[in-house]
C-alpha cells in the first residue's frame, strides 16, 4: 500500500513539474513576444504616454482693397461663461447681469434695413432667448425702437440665465459671446460673480455689409475646423486657412515638461493675405448708389459691376440687399443648407437672367466681324416678323421703315436685330457665343459662380436664333455680360474677370513672398476693326438714343460715353410676364480710350419695367464721379 501511495505522490508530483515547465516555457514565449516581436508596439505606447503633441494652428489670411484698406481681418474676442458654484448672492448677481447685457443692448448699433429683413414680431408667449448668443444677434431680436421695448424682453432673457444658472453641476454655463475685452472686464471684475471668460479669435468684417457677397464668411465643417464659404472666403479657402503647425514635448508621469527631453517644434506657415483689385472709395459708392436704385424704383434686387476693359479686374461689385458676414448666422432662420440662403448669393455671378437687348451689340459685332454688314447697311423695318410661325416685334409695336445698323441699336429694333442674327447663320452664330463665353463660367476667382444657359444649337430653330439675337431664350450673369461687352470695345480682347490681383505669402520662418495675380486673355473672337466701329456705334446709342433725355438730365450730354439698355420680360410658367422684367445698362467711357466698363442691372422694379426709366439714370448718376476719378474731361466742340 505504501508503495501504491509513492508512486501516486511521484505522479502528482511529474504533473505539477510538468504544468510549470510548460508555464515556464509560456512565459519565455510571452517575454519572447513582447520584447522582440511587439518591441515597436510597446516602445509606442511607451511613448505616446510621455510623448504630448500639440497643434499649433495657422493665423488665417487678412484681405484688403487694393488701396490698402482692411475688409476682413482676425480679431481677439471673448466668450463670458458662469460657473453657478461659486455665485453667492445668484438671485442679485443673475438681476445685474441681466440689467448689464440690457445696457449695453441699448448702445448696439442697429442696421435699419437688415433688421426690417430679420426681425420677427413676438408675442409674450412666442419671445424665447436662446443662450450663448451675440449681443449682435440678441439685438435684432429686439424691435429697432427701444420704445416698443416691452417688460417681458426683459424678463425673458432674465429667466434664460435663471435657468442655465440653476444646474449647480454645470461648471460651463456659456452665456455671451463675441463680447469685447472691456465689456469681459466689466462683468467678470464684479467681486464673487462666479463668471469668467474664455478668448478667441473671430473672423471680423471691418466694413460691415461692404462687398459682403463677395468676400464670402467663415462657418465650420463637418469636423468643426473653420471653413470658408461663399466669394473669396471660400475659392481662396486653401490660400487663406495656411498650415497648421505643431509642438512635440517629452513630459514626466504627472505631464510636466522633462526639461532635457526630447522636443519638436514646427511653426505653423500662416495663411495668405489677398489684395483685391477693389477701389474702397469706388466700392462705398457704387453700394451707396445700387441700394439708392433698388428703394427708389422698388426693385427686388439689385446688382452693378465696374470693371477694367483691359485686364479684367474688378474695380467694385455690389449686390442689394447685403448682409453681415461677421453675423451670417443671424440670416438662417432654422435653415440648415447655407445654399438655400438666398442673401448669401452673389448676384453678380450666381443670378442667370435673360439680358434682353445688351445682347444686340454682340449680335451686330458678329456679323461686322463677318463682313455681312457694316455699321451703314440698312434693314427694312416694315413690320413684325414671323420665324416658326412666332411673330418677332419690336418692343414699343413702331416700325420705322429703312434704318442702318447703328439705328438698329440706337431705337433697340428687335426685328433687326433678329434679321442680322439670322444673316449670321446658326453654325456662325453658335461658333461666336462659344468664343465670347456664353453658356459657361467666367472662370472668375469666387466661389459660387453659375454658368450661363445656352441651348443645344442642333435643337434651335428660326425663332430660337431670332430670339437670341436681341437677347431673349439665352441666360448670363451680369459679370459676364460686362467681360463680354469689355472684349466690343477693348480691340476685341476677352479677358478672364479677377477680383485679387495679389497674395501676400507667409512662411514658417517669417519670410514674405507677394504673389502676383496676370491678366488673363481668353480669347479674341472680335478684330480690333470690328470693335473701333462697335465703340462708335454704341455712343452713338447714347447721342441719339431713346434715352438722351436722361444723358442730359444728369449733366452727362457733354461726356464721351457709349453704352446699351436691357429690357428683358421675366417668363413664367412658360410664357413671358410683361409686368416682370430685369432692367440692365451697361457702358463705358471714354469712347475713344475706355477706362471702365459699368452695369447696373435691377430685378423687377415695381416703379417701372424700362430700363430708360430705372437703370439708366442710376448708371449716369454713379458715373459722374467715375469721370473725376479716372479724369475724363468733357467733349470739346460739337
Amino acid at each position: 500500500m505504501k508503495r501504491d501511495k509513492s508512486v501516486y505522490t511521484n505522479g502528482r508530483l511529474s504533473i505539477l513539474k510538468g504544468v510549470y515547465v510548460f508555464a515556464f516555457f509560456g512565459l519565455v514565449v510571452r517575454l519572447g513576444q513582447i520584447m522582440i516581436l511587439d518591441h515597436a508596439h510597446y516602445q509606442a505606447l511607451a511613448y505616446d504616454q510621455h510623448i504630448v503633441e500639440q497643434e499649433l494652428s495657422a493665423k488665417r489670411g487678412e484681405i484688403l482693397t487694393s488701396d490698402g484698406y482692411p475688409l476682413v481681418n482676425n480679431t481677439q474676442t471673448f466668450l463670458v461663461f458662469a460657473v453657478p458654484q461659486e455665485m453667492i448672492d445668484k438671485k442679485s448677481q443673475i438681476n445685474v447681469i441681466t440689467d448689464t447685457i440690457m445696457g449695453w443692448l441699448a448702445n448696439e448699433p442697429v442696421d435699419e434695413k437688415i433688421h426690417k429683413r430679420l426681425y420677427t414680431d413676438h408675442d409674450e408667449e412666442s419671445f424665447k432667448i436662446a443662450l450663448p448668443t451675440s449681443l449682435h444677434s440678441l439685438r435684432y431680436m429686439f424691435p429697432l425702437d427701444q420704445l416698443d421695448w416691452k417688460p417681458y424682453m426683459k424678463e425673458s432673457l432674465h429667466d434664460t440665465i435663471a435657468k442655465l444658472c440653476a444646474q449647480e453641476n454645470n461648471q460651463f454655463v456659456q452665456l455671451l459671446s463675441d463680447v469685447t475685452k472691456e465689456q469681459a472686464d466689466t462683468l467678470v471684475t464684479k467681486e464673487k460673480m462666479g463668471l469668467h471668460v474664455l478668448s478667441g479669435t473671430r473672423r471680423t468684417y471691418p466694413e460691415g455689409t461692404m462687398l459682403s457677397q463677395v468676400l464670402g464668411f467663415v462657418g465650420k465643417d463637418e469636423q468643426g475646423f473653420d471653413k470658408g464659404y461663399f466669394g473669396l472666403e471660400g475659392f481662396y479657402e486653401g490660400d487663406l486657412s495656411g498650415r497648421a503647425g505643431y509642438a512635440i514635448t517629452e513630459t514626466d508621469v504627472s505631464g510636466k515638461p522633462i526639461p532635457y527631453g526630447e522636443s519638436y517644434r514646427k511653426e505653423p506657415a500662416d495663411g495668405r493675405d489677398l489684395v483685391l483689385t477693389i477701389n474702397r472709395e469706388l466700392q462705398y459708392l457704387l453700394e451707396k448708389k445700387l441700394q439708392e436704385g433698388v428703394e427708389k424704383y422698388g426693385a427686388k434686387n439689385g446688382t452693378a459691376v465696374l470693371m477694367d476693359p483691359y485686364s479684367g479686374g474688378i474695380l467694385a461689385m455690389a449686390n442689394y440687399p447685403s448682409y453681415f458676414p461677421e453675423y451670417w448666422t443671424d440670416e438662417l432662420k432654422g435653415e440648415s443648407d447655407v445654399s438655400n440662403v438666398g442673401v448669401f448669393r452673389n448676384l453678380a455671378i450666381g443670378g442667370n437672367y435673360e439680358p434682353g437687348s445688351v445682347m444686340k451689340p454682340i449680335t451686330i459685332s458678329m456679323a461686322l466681324n463677318e463682313g455681312l454688314v457694316n455699321p451703314s447697311t440698312t434693314y427694312e423695318d416694315n413690320g413684325p416678323v414671323v420665324y416658326s410661325g412666332f411673330p418677332v416685334r419690336t418692343w414699343n409695336n413702331k416700325y420705322l421703315g429703312t434704318i442702318t445698323m447703328t439705328q438698329i441699336l440706337e431705337h433697340s429694333i428687335n426685328t433687326g436685330a433678329a434679321w442680322v442674327g439670322h444673316q449670321v447663320g446658326f453654325d456662325t452664330f453658335s461658333t461666336y457665343l462659344s468664343a465670347f463665353g456664353f453658356g459657361d463660367v467666367t472662370g472668375v476667382d469666387l466661389q459660387g459662380e453659375e454658368m450661363g444657359i445656352v441651348r443645344d444649337p442642333s435643337s434651335w430653330r428660326d425663332i430660337d436664333l431670332a430670339n437670341m439675337s436681341f437677347g431673349q431664350g439665352i441666360s448670363v450673369t451680369p459679370l459676364q455680360m460686362v467681360t463680354v461687352f469689355s472684349s466690343l470695345i477693348n480691340g476685341g480682347h476677352l479677358y478672364k474677370p479677377h477680383i485679387v490681383k495679389r497674395l501676400i505669402d507667409y512662411d514658417s520662418l517669417g519670410n514674405i513672398t507677394p504673389i502676383e495675380i496676370p491678366s488673363e486673355e481668353v480669347s479674341s473672337p472680335i478684330s480690333a476693326d470690328t470693335s473701333e466701329s462697335m465703340r462708335l456705334m454704341l455712343g452713338r446709342v447714347v447721342t441719339d438714343g431713346e434715352f438722351k433725355w436722361f444723358v442730359s438730365h444728369a449733366g452727362m450730354q457733354d461726356y464721351s460715353v457709349g453704352g446699351k439698355t436691357g429690357t428683358a420680360q421675366i417668363p413664367v410658367h412658360g410664357q413671358y410676364d410683361p409686368n416682370k422684367t430685369n432692367t440692365t445698362f451697361i457702358g463705358y467711357a471714354s469712347i475713344e480710350s475706355p477706362k471702365f466698363v459699368l452695369l447696373f442691372k435691377l430685378s423687377e422694379p415695381s416703379a417701372s419695367t424700362y430700363s430708360a426709366d430705372t437703370v439708366v439714370p442710376l448708371w449716369f448718376e454713379y458715373a459722374r464721379d467715375l469721370m473725376v476719378y479716372f479724369n475724363i474731361a468733357p467733349k470739346v466742340g460739337p
